[in-house]
């Protein structure tokens, strides 16, 4: 299971080399801020954050695309311990989103933003749950490269509707109500809760149902 994982970080390790320069960037900012102009780590963070929130997606497509997955399936291993080598991937995934948004708070002194990291965190359980439940039943006949424009719409919608909302809220000084500062600060802790027992019903039930009958 754990080789299955260095595969999966192999296979998309651009994404991870992109990230890994995103975070020294923001290091250098958290060391030395004051001097620097804060668009690059803006821009680095964003970008570096939708690739790794994608690269599950990433690698299936490129082991459908090179057919790889006829010999992935040839591997030593049962396919249990398949599918939970892609649930440890996806919570690698969210400790890396979280050290990534965390040190651009840090970077660009915009720790008010937190609150928007949990909805992140809570949005991609709840994808990754649905999508993993699917990939367990079909495996690669669902696959498709467009699953990453519907990740990437999804969170644009969220940072439309929650990201803006939050910064302008507290950069203004803004008091919109009560109304929607119950959804500003309700709204993660409620994605949080439903993304993890998400996850751990899809996880529980694609292992209890996988067979090995569907491969082709």
């Amino acid at each position: 299971m754990i080789n299955q994982i260095k595969l999966n970080v192999k296979v998309t390790k651009g994404i991870w080399i992109f990230a890994g320069v995103s975070l020294l960037v923001n290091i250098i900012y958290i060391a030395v801020g004051d001097m620097l102009a804060k668009e690059l780590p803006n821009l680095l963070t964003l970008l570096s954050v939708s690739l790794v929130l994608t690269s599950q997606l990433e690698y299936h497509r490129l082991y459908k695309q090179n057919e790889v997955y006829r010999l992935y399936f040839t591997m030593p291993v049962e396919k249990k311990d398949l599918i939970r080598a892609d649930y440890l991937y996806h919570l690698m995934i969210i400790v890396s989103v979280c050290v990534l948004f965390t040190t651009w708070a840090f970077a660009t002194e915009q720790l008010y933003m937190m609150p928007f990291l949990a909805v992140i965190t809570g949005l991609s359980f709840i994808l990754s749950s649905v999508y993993l439940y699917q990939y367990g039943r079909e495996w690669f006949r669902t696959v498709t490269g467009a699953l990453a424009v519907v990740y990437l719409i999804i969170f644009i919608v969220t940072m439309m509707f929650y990201f803006w909302p939050l910064k302008n809220t507290a950069e203004m000084n803004l008091n919109l109500g009560e109304g929607w500062m119950f959804y500003l600060n309700s709204m993660p802790f409620i994605l949080i809760v439903i993304g993890v027992s998400a996850t751990i019903w899809s996880y529980f039930t694609v292992t209890k149902n996988i067979t090995k009958t569907d491969i082709d």
